[in-house]
C-alpha cells in the first residue's frame, strides 16, 4: 500500500463519516469541520478509518501532523485548528459506577462500510486515572482543543456534572485553563 496524502487521508474520513450516519452509528465516528479545499479546521472524533497495529492516539496524531503538513505546503499563513473527541466517564458518585462500573476499554477494532478502522479508548475511571490517560494521549497533547461527548441520554443534571468533574478535576491535571482564569492573571 503506498504513502497516502493528508488530503487523501481526510477525503477517505469524510466518505468514512457519510458511510456512518447512513448506516446509523451517531457520534462515533471521525467528522471534518468546515472542511474545504483550503483546509480551513481538523475536527476528530473517535474513530480512524484505518488500522495498522498502531493504538488510536498515536494513529490521530499522525493525521494531525499529516493535516498541518500538507496546510504549511500550502503556503497557508494562518496556524489551522485542530481539534479531538474523546469519551470520558468519570466516577465520582455511586450513581455513575451503577452506570459505568468500570467499562473503560482500550482501542477497539472493527469493519466500518468495509474498512477495517480503530475506534478510540473509553475513558472511565476516577478523575485522576483519567487524566493521566489523557495526559499520555498524542493527539490529546498534540490538538489544540478537546471535545467530550456526553451521554445525553443520562439528562441534562447528570451531564452539568460530568462536565463540572471534567473542568475542575480532569482538565486542569492536563494543563487546560479556563478562559476567564487565565484573562483573570
Amino acid at each position: 500500500m503506498g504513502t497516502r496524502s493528508a488530503a487523501d487521508a481526510l477525503l477517505q474520513t469524510i466518505e468514512l463519516a457519510q458511510a456512518a450516519g447512513e448506516i446509523g452509528v451517531d457520534g462515533a465516528f471521525v467528522r471534518v469541520h468546515h472542511w474545504e479545499r483550503q483546509l480551513a479546521s481538523l475536527q476528530s472524533s473517535t474513530l480512524m478509518s484505518e488500522d495498522t497495529g498502531i493504538p488510536f492516539g498515536e494513529l490521530q496524531a499522525e493525521q494531525i501532523r499529516l493535516y498541518r503538513e500538507a496546510r504549511a505546503e500550502q503556503g497557508r499563513d494562518r496556524e489551522p485548528r485542530v481539534s479531538v473527541s474523546r469519551s470520558v466517564l468519570p466516577i465520582s458518585e455511586d450513581i455513575d459506577r451503577l452506570y459505568f462500573g468500570d467499562q473503560g476499554h482500550d482501542d477497539q477494532v472493527g469493519l466500518l462500510g468495509g474498512v477495517r478502522s480503530r475506534f478510540g479508548k473509553t475513558y472511565v475511571g476516577e478523575p485522576d486515572k483519567i487524566a493521566a490517560g489523557l495526559a499520555a494521549d498524542e493527539a490529546v497533547r498534540t490538538a489544540d482543543t478537546v471535545l467530550f461527548p456526553v451521554p445525553n441520554q443520562l439528562g441534562v443534571e447528570y451531564n452539568a456534572r460530568i462536565l463540572d468533574t471534567i473542568a475542575r478535576h480532569i482538565a486542569p491535571a492536563i494543563g487546560w485553563t479556563a478562559a476567564g482564569a487565565a484573562a483573570a492573571s
